[in-house]
């Protein structure tokens, strides 16, 4: 009677495994994102800006960012459609030195304004399938 009984409780076992396996857990399958190549350079008041990040926020909500490069330039992977662009622009610690009670931390500070950096910045593009070129011209 054991040996008739473990072959049903391993294809029971097996049968369970495959249901789940096909239905999940019975969560929202996660929305489909096509994405696109995007560069441009990204300029203040006319000189490119030598460093910082750039981020594009679809509706979605799944952001993706780049580096800017010294020379102003940026390359990412947008996500399909219309972004909101955010940029940032930070001081480069200098510093090696770890702070002491004579030297506080100093936080960095935006090299350009505020405005460009959070989610309800100006900037908005159409990111469309192929090649897009979107440069940044930021003002004071």
């Amino acid at each position: 009677m054991f040996t008739t009984l473990a072959p049903r409780r391993r294809n029971f076992l097996f049968a369970g495994l495959l249901m789940a396996s096909l239905f999940g857990c019975g969560g929202e399958a996660a929305p489909v994102r096509n994405y696109a190549e995007v560069t441009g350079k990204v300029t203040y008041e006319g000189a490119p800006l030598k460093m910082g990040q750039v981020t594009f926020q679809p509706a979605s909500g799944a952001y993706v960012r780049s580096d800017i490069k010294p020379d102003g330039t940026y390359s990412l992977q947008g996500v399909i459609g219309k972004n909101t662009v955010m940029v940032v622009s930070r001081d480069a610690d200098t510093s090696t030195a770890a702070p002491t009670e004579k030297k506080p931390i100093v936080m960095p500070t935006n090299q350009i304004p505020d405005k460009y950096g959070v989610a309800t910045s100006p900037l908005q593009t159409e990111v469309e399938e192929g090649e897009n070129t979107y440069d940044i011209v930021l003002t004071k």
